[in-house]
């Protein structure tokens, strides 16, 4: 038997080839990878950014996310019940524009006139 035979049965023996194959198919599999995801990408915007993992870097997020949340929950009503919606998006991007045109052009701005902010 000469040594790469020997190295062969080595290899196959420590790391068989479907390793990978039997990891995938665990049940907990599916939880881990995006858990996996989501602390890498956390771990590095945290490295990249200065003020990422602070108290105004949360809040900022926060108020970015309530309206993406809204959407989100519409979503998921709509698919809860079977179907499938893909115009929330759109409906989403289009309601935006057309609010910002209007604070823009027209200065109708809700906040403006709740507060008592003068033009």
């Amino acid at each position: 038997m000469d040594t790469k035979d020997v190295y062969t049965r080595w290899r196959y023996r420590l790391i068989p080839d479907h390793l990978l194959g039997e990891v995938l198919t665990k049940d907990w599999i599916d939880n881990a990878v995006p858990l996996f995801f989501l602390v890498f990408a956390v771990a590095l915007f945290g490295a990249l950014l200065p003020n990422f993992v602070s108290v105004s870097g949360f809040t900022d997020m926060a108020g970015q996310l309530g309206e993406i949340s809204l959407v989100t929950l519409g979503m998921t009503i709509v698919m809860l019940g079977g179907g499938i919606d893909l115009s929330v998006g759109s409906i989403f991007a289009l309601s935006n524009f057309v609010m910002l045109a209007l604070i823009s052009k027209f200065d109708l701005s809700p906040l403006r006139k709740r507060l008592g902010i003068p033009s």
